[in-house]
């Protein structure tokens, strides 16, 4: 311990300057690794106007407010990969209420299940499954039949 105290005292640019590259390596480090995991799309968003890449969840919560006031507007939030057998969520206006659908996955095939939900409600049901949080419920939704 003693000759690390040495160490310091006796050259303590030389130490500040190796402790500066070695933050600035993790630094970039960290920015490398997150700008890696953003290039890969973890979710797509589709409307009317198209898909895309889905980058935030201000960017989701500004959907659904374009689809909250057009009945002829639809949004829809597909993962990568299913999350509690849950592939996508889509939402749109069926005679003046709001309808929030989810694609399922599993064993025994796929599914499209739905039920009418309030503004407050779907907002959440789209950010718990952007966050991969969501846990439905599934004796609140109903086979959908086209």
């Amino acid at each position: 311990m003693a000759e690390l105290i040495h160490l310091i005292q006796a050259h303590p640019i030389q130490l500040t300057i190796g402790l500066v590259c070695v933050i600035l390596a993790l630094v970039v480090m960290v920015v490398f690794r997150r700008k890696k995991r953003c290039e890969v799309a973890q979710y797509t968003l589709e409307n009317r106007s198209g898909e895309s890449a889905c980058t935030s969840e201000q960017e989701i919560l500004e959907q659904l407010e374009k689809l909250f006031s057009d009945p002829e507007e639809f949004l829809l939030l597909t993962a990568a990969a299913a999350q509690n057998g849950v592939k996508s969520v889509r939402g749109c206006l069926r005679d003046g209420e709001i309808t929030v659908e989810l694609e399922t996955e599993s064993d025994d095939g796929a599914g499209l299940l739905c039920k009418t939900s309030t503004r407050t409600e779907c907002q959440q049901i789209f950010t718990e499954f952007y966050r991969g949080t969501f846990e439905p419920d599934r004796d609140e939704y109903r086979p959908e039949v086209h």
